[in-house]
Parts: C-alpha cells; structure tokens; sequence
C-alpha cells in the first residue's frame, strides 16, 4: 500500500500561518504610517487648505477607522460650506461634513469634542433644540474642557447677535436710548422656538465657565466678550473687552453712545493715521460713523478732518479735498487740515490751490518742514 505524504506537515502550517499574519501586521503599520505621513502633509503643509485636502482624503482611504481623521474632514467642510457657496452647494457641502462628524462619532461614541463639533453644525442647520441638547451631552462628558465651554458660548452668542444686531449703528443708538425697555424686548422673542433670553442666558454661563477654566484670552475671545457685554446693556465693560482686542472702530461706536467724541476721534485715529491695515475694510463703518457726528452737529471740525484723511489714505482725493476743505473753514487754524488739503488739491491737480494751502500752514507755524518741501515742489511744478 502506498502512503501518500501531507503536503504540508503541522510544523510548516504553523509556520506558514505566523508569517503571514506577520505580513497582514506588516501590511497594517505602513499602511497606518502612510496615513500618519499624509495626515500630517495636511496638517502642517503651507499653501491654501483647499489645496490640502486631498491628503486628508488619502489619509482616510488608507485608513478609514481612524475617527479624528473623519473628525478633522467634518470641521474642514464645515468651514468650506459658508465661503460663498450658492445656498445648493452650501446644503451639499454641509452634508459632507455631517456625514464625516457622524462617522467619527459613531468610531468613538464618547468623545466630547466630536460632539460639540457635531451640535454646533446641526446647530448652524437650523436645529437649535437638538444642538443644545448635544453640546449639554457633551459637557457631561467632559465638564472641564474649557475648549467645549468656549464653542458652546461663541455658538450661542452667534445666534443671539442674529436677532439683536449691535454692528448696526443706529440700533445701537436706539437700544442706548433706553436699554432695559430693548433688551426686554427682544429676550422676548424665539430662534426656532427657543427663547433669546435662554439662549443668552447659556452664552453667559459658558463665557464664565470658560474663563473660570482660564481659557487663554485672544482677540477673537474679547472681541465675543464686547459683544456679549453690548447685548447686556453693560457698554463699559463692552469697552474694556474691545480694548484688549484693538478694535478701534468698535470703541469709537461705543464712545458715540457715551458722547465721548474726543474719544470717538481718537480710536479713528488710530485707524486711519497709522494706515491700519483694516482701513480699507472697515472704512463704510468709519464714514457712517462720522457723517452720523456731523448731523449731530456740523460744526465739528474733527469729523470732516478724519473723513478727509481716510479719504485720502485711499486715493479718493476729490471726496479728501471736499471734506478738508470744510474743516479748514470751521477751523482755519487747524495746521494738519490745510496740510492734508493742500496734498489732495496736489494730487488732483490743482497745483495753484496747493501753493496757497502750503503757504497757509506757514502763516501759521513758520517753518514747518513739510509744508516747505512740499510748497517748493508745488512752485517748480506750476513755474
């Protein structure tokens, strides 16, 4: 009889088994490490971070069970659906990321931070009950996470400012006018059925928890705190938060409702004569702001100075010229208004102007440096 012989004897399937679960393991560490290189290609890559994603992509495709990857992928499209997408696209981009931060969640069940990140975009959707519900969830995981604390503040403050909208001067003018009668008022009405009033209740809590946690104090953070402070009614605390954020244009609002206008002048100041580089942004806010002084009162020189200055910081030399010319004479003393008159008669050609001009700042300080320099330019343009 013959004996057949086992290809394979127990020793070599053993064998054979460990090395190719060495290989599976194998397999599994690069692709994880490739991932891990991709990851971070997209993490600290310089360049636009549109120009990144794909290697977050890359990094989910090699491993897909890795939930902060989903998780960053959810906040990326998060941010993505709000840069001036049609409200289509938008609703698309959106899904993405609601797609993504329910992956994440459902790999890790218990993390907070996915969570907050979860609620604050359902929020963002329109479900405001549901969202609150998941930011308080994911408090009761993690109670000192000064992070959540400040999400769930900025996302409620947010909400709050859609129904009491301090950018706008003249509502806050009229608010100031009477802010108990106001705020009452408008705590009263409803965001998709929650009530502003607990809505701004939440976002005071969790400002104070969040800065009971010692959260660090940036500009975007004083900048919410000024906000929050403005929609209380509380307009000097408002001032000392939009001070240590450096946000000029926004104290000298503050200071118009006090009356403060040497103040007012001074934050605009700090704009326009440094060249800030907001200038150019902010600048409709700033010429509202002004052209409200002068219809409080037409005599203040200072206002159609600032309005001819930042005028002229911007080129728009005919509008400089027109309101220089009306501080100069509301106050022909003023050596910076017939300056700066003179340089915007320069450049729109009106060289004669500017001599006299020039030569008005002499009358008055002898001397003066740039007033001579620029007047002997001006006499060798015109002769």
């Amino acid at each position: 009889m013959i004996k057949i012989k086992p290809l394979l004897k127990p020793g070599n399937i053993t064998y054979i088994s460990l090395l190719i679960f060495s290989l599976f393991i194998c397999f599994l560490i690069i692709r994880n490490f490739v991932a891990g290189v991709y990851y971070q290609k997209w993490d600290n890559a310089g360049g636009e971070i549109e120009d990144r994603i794909s290697f977050l992509e890359k990094a989910i495709h090699l491993t897909p069970s890795q939930s902060w990857y989903w998780y960053e992928r959810g906040r990326y499209y998060h941010k993505e659906a709000y840069k001036n997408n049609s409200p289509e696209d938008q609703e698309k981009i959106l899904s993405l990321a609601e797609t993504s931060l329910k992956k994440a969640i459902l790999l890790q069940p218990g993390n907070s931070r996915y969570l907050s990140e979860f609620a604050r975009l359902i929020g963002n959707r329109g479900e405001i009950e549901k969202a609150i519900t998941c930011f308080e969830t994911s408090l009761s995981l993690a109670a000192k996470d000064a992070h959540i604390h400040k999400k769930y503040a900025i996302w409620t403050l947010s909400y709050a400012r859609r129904v009491i909208p301090i950018d706008d001067m003249e509502f806050l003018i009229e608010m100031y006018r009477d802010p108990e009668e106001l705020i009452s008022t408008y705590e009263r009405k409803f965001i998709s059925g929650v009530p502003v009033k607990t809505i701004l209740e939440i976002s005071e809590r969790e400002w104070n928890e969040a800065l009971r946690l010692r959260i660090p104090k940036d500009r975007e953070i004083y900048k919410n705190l000024a906000s929050l402070s403005l929609i209380k009614g509380e307009i000097d605390e408002a001032i000392v938060n939009y001070r240590n954020a450096r946000e000029n244009v926004k104290l000298a609002y503050c200071y118009f409702i006090k009356k403060d206008l040497h103040n007012v002048f001074q934050q605009i100041k700090q704009v326009v004569e440094k060249q800030d580089e907001n200038l150019e942004s902010e600048w409709n806010t700033i010429n509202t702001l002004l052209c409200r002084v002068i219809m409080v009162n037409k005599d203040i020189w200072e206002a159609y100075y600032w309005l001819g200055r930042g005028y002229y910081q911007l080129d728009m030399f005919e509008e400089a010229v027109e309101n220089l010319r009306n501080a100069v004479q509301i106050n022909p003393g003023s050596i910076e208004s017939r300056l700066y008159l003179a340089k915007s008669y320069d450049e729109v050609g009106k060289t004669d102007r500017a001599i006299d001009e020039y030569m008005g700042v002499l009358r008055i300080k002898p001397g003066h440096n740039e007033a001579n320099t620029l007047l002997t330019n001006a006499l060798k343009k015109e002769f």
